[in-house]
């Protein structure tokens, strides 16, 4: 009896219903028709890719994600809003990105009443969220040029005490004389032996053992030298490419002019907008009017029975008397 009576009650207050949902469907078509356009500008973001992962596509995946990333990020917003004009809050809520096809390429779309306004906000959005993340790559870089050049002048310096060590000027042709020399004594020893002189055989033989290990022990320490500063020679190539990398696309996201750039930009469709303003406000507008409708009839049951309900209640010991 108790859903009854709500339907009843609900039917009764079907015109409150229709009042309000006729006023914001008149409201939001008045608007729609008078309102401001509405303009959408859209540009192509090309997303700078660090060649640090040996997977070319978790790189480009990466990339693309930290970039949508920054580009709602308030900080972006603030740079934006200092010169386009529009309020930080609406470019961070408003600002849209998708991705293009599974590439490096990245749309962004803003929307705003002035065709100029809301160029300026896609492509300083651009500007502002590539530089962003371009900062956060210069320190690293720069680190790691700096690691790279610390490395190299080490392996240098060893070298350096490794020639003064041995007062080598050109280790290798050294250890090439050395060797054709050894060889020559190896003959003489020969000689020695075939001569029937023991003892000087025997001695020139320990003076060849003994120069080779040192020979030996010193050219092994050399080519360790040389392999350590060649490979610090290639490292210090790569950070320095990096580096000038990571300073180059640097400069030139912060070259991009927002009010110089172009991007395309077109009035939001008739239709969308119609959808966007009366159709949404009519349905916001008949919720929020049904849930009045319940409110109001079920306050009224939860504060107490009407009187014609307690007349009724007190009457009903009577008849069963």
């Amino acid at each position: 009896m108790e859903i009854a009576q709500y339907v009843r009650g609900f039917a009764r207050r079907l015109g409150v219903v229709a009042v309000i949902v006729a006023i914001a469907a008149v409201g939001s078509t008045l608007f729609f028709v008078l309102g401001p356009r509405l303009y959408r500008a859209s540009a192509i973001v090309v997303i700078p890719v660090p060649g640090l992962s040996p997977s070319l596509i978790a790189s480009v995946t990466q990339a693309v994600a930290d970039f949508q990333a920054a580009v709602g990020t308030r900080v972006v917003a603030e740079r934006v809003a200092a010169y386009a004009g529009v309020d930080a809050d609406r470019i961070e809520a408003g600002i849209e990105s998708r991705r293009v096809a599974g590439s490096a390429v990245v749309e962004l779309i803003f929307e705003d009443e002035s065709r100029e306004k809301a160029e300026i906000v896609v492509i300083g959005a651009g500007r502002e969220a590539s530089a962003l993340l371009l900062e956060a790559r210069v320190a690293p870089a720069r680190e790691q040029l700096d690691m790279a050049a610390g490395a190299n002048e080490d392996a240098r310096t060893a070298i350096r005490d490794f020639l003064a060590e041995t007062g080598y000027l050109r280790p290798e042709q050294v250890f090439r004389d050395e060797t054709a020399r050894l060889i020559h004594l190896g003959d003489e020893a020969k000689g020695l032996w075939a001569a029937g002189r023991v003892d000087a055989a025997e001695k020139l033989e320990r003076r060849i053992a003994s120069r080779q290990t040192v020979l030996a022990d010193q050219l092994v320490a050399y080519q360790r030298l040389t392999e350590d500063e060649a490979r610090s020679v290639s490292a210090l190539s790569v950070a320095e490419q990096s580096f000038a990398s990571a300073e180059a696309n640097l400069r030139a996201a912060r070259a991009i002019d927002p009010e110089g750039a172009g991007a395309d930009v077109i009035p939001v469709p008739r239709t969308e907008a119609f959808v966007r303003t009366v159709v949404s406000s009519v349905v916001i507008a008949t919720v929020l009017a049904i849930l009045l409708v319940a409110l109001l009839e079920f306050l009224p049951r939860r504060r107490g029975p009407s009187p014609e309900t307690s007349a009724n209640d007190r009457a009903e010991p009577i008849h069963a008397r």
